[in-house]
């Protein structure tokens, strides 16, 4: 999706940069964080409008908060932290922390700065992206499973996939003991991006694990209920 980056665009000690399959950039984290600023500056000032939304991780049921503000060069800036405790003790690493959209065709970078929690000193960086259109949602290549989105999440999650072409496909998720919790999709499905929706009303909060399987391709990730 992103010139020079397969599934992966960045990964640091800190975070990754992720592309969605839907033209956004999942900024995941990859330490337990309870300060979190980001700063999204395009090169091209006139081509329209990035925006910046937050993870779920920042929801007020976590006793977090966020804010984001658009300046006029087209520049945003995102920040996110926790009141008093948080519950920053239970997440691990893969947080989304929140997500850059739109800038597609466009150069830009991305600063950030974010605090480990229990920790004082605030760790930063800066990375640049050359973005690039893709068909890739269209006319996709290759069997791609992206990180489910909000995570973590309560309810319900998204969980995206792009086949290159009309194959069987089995999408389940597991609790952590490795018992089956539900089957999402079982049967043929068309070349093309995928979307589907997980309630987990139901379910306790923890530690999922969602499996794609399809042609042969077979590839697991990991999401948090937080309820």
């Amino acid at each position: 999706m992103y010139a020079g980056v397969g599934k992966t665009a960045v990964d640091g000690d800190d975070l990754s940069l992720v592309p969605d399959g839907a033209g956004r950039i999942q900024v995941v984290g990859n330490i337990p964080a309870d300060y979190f600023r980001l700063i999204v500056v395009p090169a091209d000032k006139s081509s329209g409008r990035l925006a910046v939304t937050p993870g779920g991780v920042w929801n007020a049921e976590n006793s977090g908060m966020s804010f984001t503000r658009t300046y006029q060069d087209g520049s945003v800036e995102f920040a996110g932290g926790f009141v008093g405790d948080g519950s920053t003790g239970t997440f691990g690493s893969e947080v989304v922390l929140a997500t850059i959209g739109g800038g597609q065709g466009i150069p830009y970078t991305v600063s950030y700065s974010l605090r480990h929690a229990g920790e004082r000193d605030i760790r930063s960086g800066s990375i640049s992206i050359e973005a690039k259109r893709t068909h890739e949602a269209v006319n996709p290549t290759a069997v791609i499973l992206y990180q489910n989105v909000p995570n973590p999440f309560n309810p319900t999650t998204t969980i995206e996939f792009t086949l290159p072409g009309n194959s069987p496909v089995r999408l389940v998720v597991y609790s952590v003991s490795g018992q089956q919790v539900v089957e999402l999709v079982n049967g043929i499905m068309d070349a093309g991006m995928h979307s589907v929706t997980w309630n987990a009303g139901s379910m306790p909060s923890g530690m999922y694990f969602y499996v794609l399987e399809s042609a042969g391709f077979k590839e697991t990730r990991k999401m948090l209920l937080m309820k």
